[in-house]
């Protein structure tokens, strides 16, 4: 992740990266703003409860089995000592800005779900095979998976075909992540949708926040710098 120098490669390199933020923003705004109003609620359950129509029909055994080991991959005994590792391990080699980014995306992701769901209150679909304890709108198993598989890309990749690569991976596996909880039917259709389009916002904003606070710290350590020359060339003056 870094170079032989131990600097701290740049996560994006995107000049307008910050307009490119506002497209995953925006949409888990309208998704966020479409459960609010009437007809689009009523609209987004209909597709809802024809999907978990689907999901009834499709139920098989080796399904159910896949889609609870998916589970287990995105609860708390499989995601607080990942996040815990990879924090450890940037900090133990001074990685702090990627520190502060994967800290910052974890921290974005788990304020959101805890806000929306306290929000919306939403009831899981009947028939559910997995016992559950908060709300339905949005999924937390999805925004955790999507932040977490987003984030460690960008850490650990450099951009380029590689990088694309691996976010393509990384899709692959929050749309399976986020269609096991439908096909255990504990979430919805929707839910996992704006889990999905969540958990991106998420680690892209902790992202374009990163790349500020480098740009500023740089700023602050080249001013330093020509400050200390300064006094430097003025006491030589003298």
């Amino acid at each position: 992740m870094a170079d032989r120098r131990g600097d701290e490669p740049t996560i994006v390199d995107r000049p307008a990266f910050g307009w490119f933020v506002l497209l995953p923003v925006l949409a888990a705004v309208a998704v966020t703003v479409a459960m609010l109003v009437g007809p689009l609620r009523r609209a987004i359950q209909g597709i809802d409860d024809g999907w978990l129509d689907l999901m009834l029909d499709a139920e098989l055994a080796a399904g159910v089995r896949a889609s609870e080991a998916f589970a287990f991959l995105g609860s708390v005994y499989v995601t607080v000592p990942l996040r815990l590792g990879v924090a450890v391990w940037l900090a133990t080699r001074r990685q702090w800005l990627h520190t502060a980014y994967w800290l910052t995306a974890i921290l974005l992701s788990e304020v959101a779900i805890s806000l929306l769901k306290a929000a919306f209150g939403r009831t899981r679909p009947p028939f559910g095979l997995e016992a559950t304890r908060s709300s339905a709108f949005p999924s937390g198993h999805s925004v955790a998976a999507t932040v977490t598989f987003v984030t460690l890309v960008l850490l650990f990749t450099t951009p380029g075909r590689a990088r694309r690569v691996w976010l393509g991976v990384a899709g692959i596996g929050a749309v399976l992540m986020a269609m096991s909880r439908t096909y255990l039917r504990v979430h919805w259709l929707s839910d996992v949708v704006a889990g999905v389009v969540i958990g991106v916002a998420a680690s892209l904003v902790a992202a374009w926040l990163t790349l500020r606070w480098r740009r500023r710290l740089a700023v602050a350590v080249e001013e330093d710098f020509e400050f200390l020359t300064h006094l430097t060339e003025r006491d030589h003056s003298h």
